[in-house]
């Protein structure tokens, strides 16, 4: 983690250098201040694509790695590829794995995640666990798998990772069908999931009001495809002037839901102690708030697996290595596919900032592989 911290913080001064600024500072589950730096992911990835572009590095998509052979006397590499239904050979003296997780490898995920016919799956399509595969192959090993877990806070039959919510760190509750809550808001998201999980029928549903939409609208932007531009013709959330009725068109049983808020708005505004632990928004840090203004909003909410927060074991090099602790020479890995990060709980972010922090890394140390 050391290395995460400091490799982290050397490409945000990169970054900011550049002017790639964050959009916002938020807290998340987990987090007892506004530590979470929230920025444009297209902005960075399109800023590092014209970096590497204009350092002349040949960027070839749409090919699959299928081998690496490793020479016991050089030391060197082939690398065996799949491009345009051809197979081709290339020798190289450093490979960096970076094909990212295994989310859309159903019978890889199934291994380690039980009742995945309600959890839907949100993953880039190359992440098949193909550079998972390779590096055991070489010796490598899988580590955290214990900790796959499905993220909380989709909407029903979601599109895509953007249609994804934490307004509950923003002081929205979570609902079981019977409209009673049964969980602590404020904990990790992948927590909430697999306790949502366990619901009758999987089901549980967000309930916020108006001040709250347009609080998570000012301190997380992303969010803004969901909350923005909301009217009765909106699929994923359903509200109403009154609780009641808001839940009545979302299927939750208005009556319950109704003293639900009302024990829940009583208890917040006496300072009490909330039902399952909630003493904060998120992690520690903010305060419950009331859900007293109209519109009010029920939205159907659903678990999803957007990372397998687990991988093949490296150095703080990024090397890769075998179960005994030897370096698999020359082979690095970096971003999803490496493990060690993540640990049982997810902070929101580390997934793009791993890949930020340890993409620098596995550059400066291929780059010292290579010299002469």
């Amino acid at each position: 983690m050391q290395k995460f911290v400091e490799a982290g913080r050397a490409q945000f001064d990169f970054l900011y250098k550049n002017n790639i600024k964050p959009m916002s500072l938020w807290a998340s589950g987990g987090s007892d201040i506004p530590r979470g730096h929230v920025f444009n992911p297209h902005e960075i990835v399109f800023f590092l694509l014209d970096k590497a572009r204009n350092a002349n590095v040949r960027i070839v998509p749409s090919v699959r790695a299928v081998e690496i052979e490793l020479s016991p006397v050089s030391q060197k590499m082939t690398v065996t590829l799949e491009y345009l239904g051809q197979r081709l050979e290339v020798r190289t003296a450093v490979t960096v794995l970076a094909s990212g997780g295994f989310a859309n490898n159903r019978k890889m995920l199934q291994e380690y995640l039980n009742d995945l016919e309600n959890i839907q799956v949100f993953s880039g399509n190359g992440n098949t666990g193909d550079g998972h595969k390779i590096g055991l192959e070489l010796g490598g090993q899988l580590i955290d798998t214990e900790f796959i877990k499905p993220s909380y806070g989709f909407i029903k039959n979601a599109a895509d990772p953007n249609d994804f919510t934490m307004i509950f760190y923003g002081g929205a509750v979570i609902l079981n069908q019977d409209g009673h809550r049964f969980v602590n808001e404020s904990i990790s998201y992948k927590d909430i999931g697999l306790i949502a999980l366990q619901q009758t029928n999987g089901r549980s549903f967000i309930v916020f009001d108006e001040n709250i939409r347009i609080r998570q609208l000012e301190s997380r932007p992303p969010e803004a495809k969901l909350w923005e531009n909301l009217n009765k013709h909106s699929s994923y959330v359903f509200f109403a002037d009154t609780i009641a009725e808001a839940a009545r068109r979302a299927g939750l049983h208005p009556i319950n839901t109704e003293k639900t808020i009302r024990d829940y708005n009583e208890m917040v505004e006496k300072g009490e102690g909330l039902p399952f632990g909630r003493k904060s928004l998120s992690g520690g840090f903010g305060k419950p708030v009331k859900i007293e203004r109209p519109p009010f909003y029920v939205m159907p909410a659903s678990s999803g697996i957007m990372g397998t927060y687990c991988g093949l074991k490296v150095n703080d090099k990024t090397q890769l290595l075998r179960s005994d602790g030897q370096i698999i020479p020359n082979v690095l890995a970096a971003g999803e596919i490496m493990g060690g990060v993540h640990g049982e709980n997810f902070t929101p972010g580390c997934g793009f900032g791993k890949a930020l922090a340890f993409g620098r890394v596995a550059g400066e140390t291929a780059y010292s592989l290579i010299q002469p």
